[in-house]
């Protein structure tokens, strides 16, 4: 499993958003006395079709919502990163219709679901922004749908500004997911995810390092040839970067063998 250290929020960005979702969010930097869960890549936060008892708030790494059918088979939903909360089928139903996975090293707290009914009623401001964060992932939502009928070249560009989203422009930004997650979420061929992101280098519209991408705030003249000096990502030897998951190239996406 990825065992990545994770690099510690100066705040909680799920108290950040006004979701106080229990007593000891108040002043959390990310890291309570209990209640939260460390998850490695790959590890299983729910899965679909079992009892939801709890809702998950992200305070650091990503987690996959997606649906698995019978035979095994993935559709991802979306990706979600910290400051969002996963798993709130507990507040209604009562049933995870989502499976949830982490994509790289995370930390997730576990709220039941009885005590943020609770808190709604002593606590009314947390109503407004609970009803704020589902609004904004209803949007997100939206977003994904209409995706499904733009062109190749704009998925992956709408999705490389998703998952960037809190990257500040210019800078340099580690994605999330492999390759191989980004053509199963954008229903496209590993090759072609590949091809258009190096398309967009060479249009001008990011910057690419293996999983390190910045995005250009609009093309530049000249394409690639005009960055053959720009800065690699800071404090990152080449030697270092992840060959697994690295973004421009065709070679088999098939992880490596377990180490011992």
């Amino acid at each position: 499993m990825d065992t990545a250290p994770i690099t510690p929020l100066p705040r909680c960005p799920i108290a950040a958003r006004g979701l106080t979702l229990r007593s000891t969010c108040e002043g959390c930097s990310g890291r309570p006395p209990n209640g939260q869960i460390t998850l490695d890549r790959g590890d299983i936060l729910a899965r679909g079709g079992t009892p939801a008892e709890s809702v998950f708030a992200i305070t650091e790494g990503w987690v996959r919502e997606s649906l698995i059918d019978a035979d095994g088979r993935r559709t991802t939903t979306r990706f979600v990163g910290p400051g969002h909360i996963v798993g709130s089928d507990a507040l209604a139903y009562g049933v995870h219709h989502a499976t949830l996975d982490a994509l790289q090293p995370a930390r997730v707290c576990v709220v039941l679901a009885r005590n943020i009914a609770l808190a709604l009623v002593e606590r009314p401001r947390l109503g407004m922004a609970l009803a704020q964060a589902l609004a904004d992932d209803l949007e997100a939502i939206r977003i994904r749908v209409a995706r499904s009928a733009q062109s190749a070249r704009d998925r992956v560009l709408s999705i490389l500004r998703e998952l960037l989203a809190t990257t500040p422009p210019g800078a340099w930004g580690t994605l999330p997911a492999s390759r191989s997650d980004l053509a199963e979420a954008l229903g496209l061929t590993l090759e072609t995810v590949s091809r258009q992101v190096q398309q967009l280098h060479r249009e001008g519209f990011i910057d690419v390092h293996g999983r390190h991408v910045r995005l250009l705030p609009e093309p530049q003249a000249g394409g690639a040839a005009t960055r053959e000096h720009a800065s690699d990502p800071p404090a990152i030897a080449s030697s270092a970067l992840p060959r697994q998951g690295d973004l421009p190239c065709h070679a088999d996406d098939t992880p490596s063998p377990a180490k011992s």
